[in-house]
């Protein structure tokens, strides 16, 4: 299984290859809290199906984006988080609470924003469909 820690400032993202549970990865971790960065844990078990543990800082947003292939799974585990997704009707916004689940299938654009004033975190699944 491959592993990676980034750690997302802004538009600037720094990616390490280490394992999740290392020193360097305890150490990022405290410098996205301090600096108001958000934290992506990310392993890689195979072709098929990834997963992330992410901590997303107050005020930060994944752009609107869409998979061809992929199939995410959305479980937020603390805070608050806005899901956005775009279609011919429009846009539609869901928010996820604690112990909140989301699919986005394939093809639907979506978005993420923690707009709270503390940090969400969230386990997303990837897979093919």
């Amino acid at each position: 299984m491959k592993s990676s820690v980034t750690l997302v400032k802004g538009k600037k993202r720094d990616v390490y290859n280490t394992s999740p549970d290392s020193k360097l990865s305890s150490e990022l971790a405290t410098v996205a809290v301090a600096t108001g960065s958000t934290i992506r844990w990310r392993y890689i078990t195979d072709y098929c199906l990834s997963f992330d543990m992410t901590l997303i800082a107050p005020g930060d947003s994944y752009p609107f984006h869409k998979h061809i292939e992929l199939v995410e799974y959305f479980f937020v585990i603390d805070g608050n988080l806005t899901i956005r997704t775009k279609d011919e009707s429009g846009e539609n916004v869901i928010r996820l609470r604690k112990n909140s689940f989301f699919t986005a299938k394939p093809g639907v654009i979506h978005s993420i924003k923690n707009e709270e004033s503390v940090y969400a975190r969230m386990l997303c699944l990837k897979t093919l469909p």
